[in-house]
Order: C-alpha cells, then structure tokens, then sequence
C-alpha cells in the first residue's frame, strides 16, 4: 500500500507530515488512552524540538468525519469524533505543543511546528491486544550502554566545534549528562570496565575521572571496598554511587541515611546495645 492510500482519507496532511495542532489524544474511556499524553515534557526535549524539529514518526490513528464507534474501558459503546488521534509517540507530541507556544511566545514568526506520522492501518485486532504487543514492543527497545552513548555524544560535540550547550540541545539531553559522559571517555580502563559491568554509576565514574589515573584506581578500590558487603537488591549489587564515593573518602565524611541507621539499628540491637541507643538517638532523640 502507497503512502498515499495510507493517509487518503486524512484532511490537513502536507506530505507525510501533520500540524501538531491537529494531532489529538484519545478520551480517558478509550481502550487506547495512555496515561503518558497527560505527562509535562522536559525541557531539553522542548529545546531540541525548538532546534531541530521533530525527526522520528508518530504512530496515529486517523477517524474519518462521521467518528468511530467504540466500546470503552467501562464497557459501554461511545463515538470517537473525527480526528488525528496519536497512538505512540506522545511525549514527542507534547514538546512539539510546548515548542510551539515558546515559539509564540518569543513573538518569531514561524511557521507551525509539522510533524512527521504514520496512520495505523493494521488488522482489526482488539485494542487491548494491539496495546499490550506496543508495550511490549517498547520494553524490548535496546537501551545505549553508557560507554557507547558517550562516543555518539563525542561525536556530536566534536561536530558542533566543541560547544556542548549546543550538542545537548540537538540530543535533547541536559547539559551535564553530556558533560558526565564525555567524562567517560577520559576515565582510566578500570573505571570505564566497572561502568560496563555496571558496578559503578555514570555519576561516580564522571567524578572519578577528573582526577589523575593512579588516583583514579585509588579512589576506586575504596569505593568498591565500602560497598562490598552491601547486600543486593533482588537482582544485582547496587551500583557505586557518588554519595558511596564521598563516605569512603576519608576528607569527605557523609551522615548515614535515615535508612541505613535504622537497618544498623536493628543489626546491633543485641549485639552491641551501646551503639543501637547512640543511633537511636541520632534518629529520635531519644534516651538523650
């Protein structure tokens, strides 16, 4: 089927692209409303739209004039009225809207933010069973390890001169993600390995790597040392975090968590009732 016979029946295309402003989203009785077209979109993805527009497809559903009727999530039977309805892709559709009244905003004299789309022409499947393959579908989506998001955001700075606002921008990530990964790039082999393993945080390595590499190694070593006898969460050891780096630095003490006092608490309750009550009363106050 041409592209043309997909969206034949769609008033206001331009091409293989809609005005955001026609771009609708379903009713919260209709079996395909997501929750996520309610959510506020974050600012850098404002920004990149603002910069560069919006590159990758909508997933829609196009109801002719007359609407559609369909069965609710109550059960009962209502019309759909005629429209663009998006079917994935809302957080893109609502930085475009937020893009647009910026724009507006700004008194510039655009056109209207157009956004590329695909109408769903799919069997008739039920709506509950098309939902819940594109859930799925998302989940299996393959997420860039840190390490090779930093080399992607690498190049993009090295493309933009150097100027990393700028490449944050066009990637719709803060500025400081694109700084702590790049930072990546820079850490010595067995910090960027522990990343890989998923044994230290994208956070902790960026801090890691501003020192030099033997202090690095150090800095590392005592982390890893203070967390050793952490126990895991159900899955896997919790990665070393910044805050596991600071208490292991003997130049930068840090207060244990209400949490951890607690659990200690309850460790040292017969076993060293002294430091139970000095704990107790750093939480409550109490026996003071």
């Amino acid at each position: 089927m041409s592209r043309n016979a997909l969206i034949k029946d769609a008033k206001g295309f331009d091409g293989f692209t809609v005005d955001v402003n026609r771009l609708s989203i379903y009713p919260e009785w209709h079996p395909r409303f997501d929750v996520r077209s309610k959510y506020e979109p974050a600012p850098e993805h404002v920004a990149s739209i603002i910069a560069m527009g919006v590159p990758d497809p909508l997933l829609v559903q196009v109801v002719r004039e007359d609407g559609q009727e369909v069965e609710g999530r109550d059960g009962k039977t209502r019309t759909l009225p005629a429209g663009i309805y998006v079917i994935d892709g809302h957080q893109r559709r609502n930085a475009a809207v937020a893009a647009q009244r910026e724009l507006r905003r700004r008194g510039e004299k655009a056109a209207e933010i157009m956004v590329p789309v695909l109408p769903y022409r799919g069997p008739g499947a039920k709506d509950e069973d098309f939902l819940a393959s594109l859930s799925i579908a998302m989940n299996q989506r393959v997420i860039d390890e840190p390490l090779v998001t930093a080399e992607k955001l690498a190049a993009l700075v090295r493309r933009f001169g150097g100027d990393i606002d700028r490449a944050a921008t066009m990637s719709g990530f803060p500025a400081t993600f694109v700084k702590q990964h790049l930072a990546l790039l820079e850490a010595a082999p067995e910090v960027r390995e522990a990343v890989e393993r998923k044994e230290l945080a994208v956070t902790a390595a960026a801090r890691i790597a501003k020192q030099p590499a033997a202090r690095q190694r150090e800095t590392l070593a005592r982390a890893k040392e203070a967390t050793k006898d952490r126990p895991a969460d159900g899955r896997r050891k919790t990665a070393v975090s910044v805050r596991d780096m600071d208490r292991a630095s003997s130049t930068r003490p840090v207060r244990p968590t209400d949490a951890e006092m607690r659990a200690e608490m309850r460790r040292t309750k017969e076993s060293n009732p002294e430091r139970c009550a000095a704990l107790r009363w750093a939480l409550t106050g109490e026996g003071s």
